[in-house]
């Protein structure tokens, strides 16, 4: 999947049903609160998003918007499940989940219209 600059990937509040890893280019990864965005961090290659609803079956914690031309991997929640729950990375993968969620939690309390610190 390509995306351009500025397009949304994911919505915050929308069903989460893949996982996306970001083969090429960035993406911004923005949290909506009383209608302030602020945004919680950039990805790139290498860098996965849409986890956290996917692994805590909840609705998008953010949206995410390419920032450069981009291309993403999409892998389908149970696909993702089944190779989660195989893998010896698991650990790992749910303290990445929780610092994120951890993120976002300090993001929705910094000041409004400002990022939060790290």
């Amino acid at each position: 999947m390509t995306a351009q600059p500025g397009e949304t990937l994911v919505r915050q509040g929308d069903l989460a049903e893949q996982v996306y890893v970001v083969s090429r280019g960035e993406v911004e990864v923005i949290r909506s609160e009383a209608g302030v965005e602020s945004r919680v961090a950039v990805l790139g290659p290498g860098e996965f998003f849409g986890e956290i609803g996917v692994m805590r079956e909840t609705p998008r914690t953010a949206t995410v918007r390419a920032s450069k031309p981009t291309e993403v991997l999409k892998l389908d929640s149970a696909a993702f499940k089944r190779f989660v729950g195989t893998s010896s990375g698991r650990p790992e993968l749910e303290k990445t989940v929780d610092k994120r969620l951890g993120d976002l939690e300090r993001t929705r309390q910094a000041p409004q219209g400002q990022e939060p610190a790290s």
